[in-house]
């Protein structure tokens, strides 16, 4: 995924950068940098695991699933896993 498909993901699902690395997992520094231009020093490569999921949740989000749903339910998932107790 290039930057500007990784930019243009993040717009398509009307998402900040900080929605965007929130639901990615990721922290705001890293979406910036993804979608960088490569000229830009700071710039990195979008590893193949952020961008299937950039490639999943617009799938999700095109059959009308609620990203902001999705997000929070995955944050559930992830504390149960870890054994954290789940504040709604």
């Amino acid at each position: 995924m290039s930057p500007d498909q990784f930019r243009a993901w993040r717009i398509r699902l009307g998402l900040s950068l900080t929605g965007a690395a929130e639901l990615l997992g990721v922290s705001r520094r890293a979406v910036a940098m993804y979608q960088a231009p490569a000229t830009s020093s700071s710039r990195r490569d979008v590893p193949g695991t952020i961008a299937r999921l950039c490639i999943a949740t617009e799938t999700l989000a095109d059959l009308g699933v609620d990203i902001a749903t999705l997000r929070q339910e995955l944050d559930e998932i992830v504390a149960l896993e870890a054994g954290a107790p789940v504040i709604h």
